[in-house]
């Protein structure tokens, strides 16, 4: 195992929290996968939550005496050793990467489109980390999101796609507020970042943190997949065709012809459409929205792509393609989930899995998780393993010669743990789907009275620090505020064994996987700010418990460039630090980028985890050991990194009987 530590790449810079999927790309053409991701300043990015729309970035910077961009990062590291090779400088920290579909700068090579928070969406020279454009920010909210890039047609025929984006996600509202802003679709020129035409405002006044994702029928027709909706809120899963959201953008009439496009377009023609939008409705939550972005294949292999999709109130849809009908449902009452299905063959018949994660609970707080996979077939459940925490990662699959016969490869956080508190049990409204609730910002920043323990608890009212520095030192209201604090957090004198791990299985091992990593808790030491002077207090010491967090999807590549392949993965600790009340102060972020070569692995039976797990497949089987198994080449594998190899939501079904 190799481990790049960020905090010796960075010099020693400020503190450095990630959000973003990791890409991995030949940047030098040496024959070996380098890997690019993003990266922010914790401080500033807890900071810039506050800004509201009449509040500048640019200034902010100016304030803190840094030049504009000084939020976000984006690192290029050499995949055999983790050196720099080249860094980037971003508005907001980066959430999605999309590395694959756009040579803006026409040399050949394909740039990466960033999106993130804050309205950020630049384009990049994947060679050398040159910015080619930025998104004109005069024509997005600037505390809203920005999703995944899709291509589009090249539409003014300048030689580069143009870009397909999902710009949502206000962070000023609270949960239990209905009435949202409308998120919006925008088409991009490809070449330059500006917005071409007029944005597509979604029905209904609903957000959306769901990437777009595009559906192409045999015959080319085009139609985006589109998801409304939140964590508390109502939304649709959609779909809407390309050349109607092009004619809306551009004002132009259903007669026009739109440039770029090929197909008839009369797809499921009993399916009801808005007159005036096009906008198909496939699906409606009750009250929580599809957030997640769908995944695409033939699934009943009748020669049609067929869409998972996961609700989030605890349901997962296949749709067949040739008639929009459901063809199954998995339900999972009480569960939310921020994945998108990982599909493999697990059993033994020539039909599609699916591997997902889902949380149990309600959004924020969560207390406990399974992880599933799901028969293709039927939407049965063909082995599931229960935890004690949420995981917001996806799942890869690694594709074998063996027909019908692939890998998943997962992560898990609070298997097996015997000391285990998640008072909170909260996401924290951090991942690639949401946004940073305003409210835990307020207390950050001082807006509201500061409360002992996390920031974002919701729990009864606890003493404040200002009534602690009012006692005397041997009142007994310090301890009890002491004692409370306890009740709320760990200590660095508990026995915990809480670690986040990751595996790969496949359906011979469905109780052993292989674990391929963990990674533990860290105490970590300080000195407390003084809660009446606000300022460090260098006589007393206090101790953190860094949990481990994952919060991002893995990749897995060839990084040497020697055929074989590496799992690489960003290991996030997390820890909170309070002030001489016990009041919160701030957040400890850590991370680092580890590579794992798999191929000793296989063989190594030592690393055969006994794992406690329903499964309706024989634990002994006869099969061929996994060790004896051959991986499909690099260029035939399609599910290594978030939303696919290709970055687009699709997976092209390897056996077609």
């Amino acid at each position: 195992m190799t481990s790049f530590n960020c905090d010796v790449i960075l010099n020693k810079g400020p503190q450095r929290s990630s959000e973003s999927v990791i890409r991995l790309v030949d940047i030098d053409g040496d024959g070996g996968q380098d890997i690019i991701f993003g990266a922010a300043n914790s401080a500033d990015l807890n900071t810039i939550q506050g800004i509201t729309e009449e509040g500048s970035l640019v200034k902010y910077c100016q304030s803190i005496g840094k030049p504009y961009p000084c939020i976000g990062i984006i690192f290029a590291l050499n995949g055999k050793d983790g050196s720099t090779m080249w860094t980037a400088k971003t508005r907001s920290g980066a959430l999605l990467l999309n590395c694959v579909d756009f040579d803006v700068n026409k040399d050949g090579t394909k740039d990466c489109i960033i999106t993130g928070r804050q309205a950020m969406v630049e384009a990049i020279n994947v060679k050398n980390g040159e910015h080619l454009w930025t998104g004109n920010r005069d024509k997005f909210m600037k505390t809203w999101n920005i999703y995944q890039a899709m291509p589009l047609p090249d539409f003014n025929k300048d030689g580069v796609n143009e870009v397909l984006i999902v710009h949502g996600g206000d962070p000023n509202f609270e949960s239990n507020e209905k009435n949202r802003h409308s998120a919006r679709l925008i088409m991009l020129n490809g070449a330059t970042g500006e917005v071409m035409g007029r944005y597509f405002e979604f029905p209904g006044h609903k957000e959306s943190y769901q990437s777009p994702v595009m559906y192409t029928a045999p015959d080319g027709s085009q139609y985006i997949l589109l998801g409304s909706g939140g964590e508390t809120i109502e939304g649709d899963f959609m779909l809407l065709s390309v050349p109607d959201f092009y004619r809306y953008c551009m004002r132009l009439t259903p007669q026009d012809h739109v440039p770029g496009t090929m197909g008839s377009y009369s797809q499921w023609p009993n399916l009801p459409r808005n007159p005036k939008t096009g906008i198909i409705v496939l699906y409606s939550g009750q009250k929580k929205g599809v957030m997640v972005p769908p995944l695409i294949t033939d699934v009943n292999l009748d020669g049609y792509d067929d869409i998972v999709m996961s609700a989030y109130e605890g349901q997962t849809v296949l749709y067949d393609g040739k008639t929009m009908n459901k063809l199954w449902t998995a339900e999972f009452p009480n569960c939310e989930s921020y994945s998108t299905p990982a599909p493999g063959y697990f059993d033994d018949d020539n039909i599609l899995d699916f591997m997902v994660h889902w949380s149990t609970g309600a959004w924020p707080f969560y207390n406990a998780s399974q992880k599933v996979i799901i028969n293709g077939k039927d939407g049965s459940l063909m082995w599931r393993m229960n935890m004690k925490n949420y995981e917001m990662s996806s799942d890869l699959t690694l594709q074998t010669q063996e027909k019908h016969r692939d890998i998943f490869v997962y992560k898990t956080k609070g298997r097996g743990a015997h000391y285990y508190r998640d008072i909170n049990g909260q996401v924290h409204g951090v991942g690639v789907q949401r946004v940073i609730n305003k409210r835990g910002i307020d207390q950050v920043k001082g807006n509201v009275k500061r409360l002992p323990g996390n920031i974002l608890s919701n729990g009864p009212p606890k003493p404040s620090a200002f009534d602690i520095a009012q006692t005397s030192h041997d009142d007994s209201s310090k301890f009890n505020v002491f004692k409370d604090f306890q009740k709320h957090h760990y200590s660095c004198d508990d026995d915990i064994d809480i670690k986040s791990e990751a595996f790969m299985m496949d359906r011979t091992l469905v109780d052993s996987p292989i674990k391929i990593m963990e990674s533990k808790i860290k105490r970590r030491h300080y000195h407390p700010v003084n809660s009446s002077t606000r300022k460090v207090d260098k006589s007393k010491k206090f101790c953190t418990v860094m949990v481990p967090e994952d919060r991002t999807t893995s990749s897995i590549g060839d990084l040497d460039g020697d055929g074989v392949y590496d799992f690489v993965t960003l290991l996030a600790h997390i820890g909170e630090t309070v002030d001489t009340g016990y009041s919160y102060d701030k957040m400890f972020y850590e991370f680092t980028i580890v590579k794992v070569s798999l191929d000793p692995l296989f063989s190594n039976r030592s690393k055969r985890t006994k794992v406690n797990v329903t499964t309706s497949l024989p634990k002994e089987t006869s099969e061929k050991d996994i060790s004896e198994l051959s991986l499909l080449p690099l260029s035939e594998q399609q599910w290594l990194t978030y939303f696919g190899i290709n970055q687009n939501g699709y997976f092209r079904n390897k056996h077609k009987s």
